[in-house]
């Protein structure tokens, strides 16, 4: 999956996504047309439209939509592109809890997402300081549990 966009102030917009099948050879390619306000998923054999609503993010960046935000609330919705479809992801904030990272401490805040009501959801824990995804477990529907962590590079620095 491969996302294109541009920066406008503190936030990300993306312009297009591109999502390659390499199994089937087969892909699918996203646009948001800001000033019609539209979205086009164009595939090989179907193509869909959806309004474009505020604060719509791709499936690869939108965790870092957080740090663009001055505060960070009880609870954040924003609406996400997977390249196949256009979701609604809503946070509601657990608790603020100190994550330790390799040697360090870091002071976090605990929030639980959840994609269109669907029953299962998944965690993200967000620096304090700037709003920085610190770890993320999200369950699959197969029963695998993805659990990332940040642990190093010049991010780690800003945490």
């Amino acid at each position: 999956m491969i996302s294109s966009g541009h920066i406008k102030g503190n936030h990300y917009f993306p312009d297009s996504i591109v999502r390659k099948n390499l199994k089937k050879d087969k892909q699918t390619i996203t646009t948001i047309d800001y000033k019609k306000e539209l979205i086009q998923i164009q595939s090989e054999k179907k193509s869909k439209e959806y309004q474009l609503k505020k604060g719509t993010q791709d499936v690869l960046s939108y965790f870092f939509e957080f740090n663009g935000l001055v505060k960070l609330e009880e609870n954040h919705s924003f609406f996400i592109l997977d390249s196949h479809e256009y979701k609604k992801y809503t946070y509601r904030k657990i608790k603020e809890e100190n994550l330790k990272i390799n040697d360090r401490f870091i002071e976090c805040i605990k929030y639980q997402g959840r994609v269109n009501d669907e029953e299962l959801t998944h965690d993200i824990w967000l620096s304090k300081k700037n709003h920085i995804p610190v770890r993320i477990i999200t369950p699959t529907p197969i029963g695998l549990v993805v659990d990332q962590v940040i642990s190093k590079g010049n991010i780690f620095n800003l945490l």
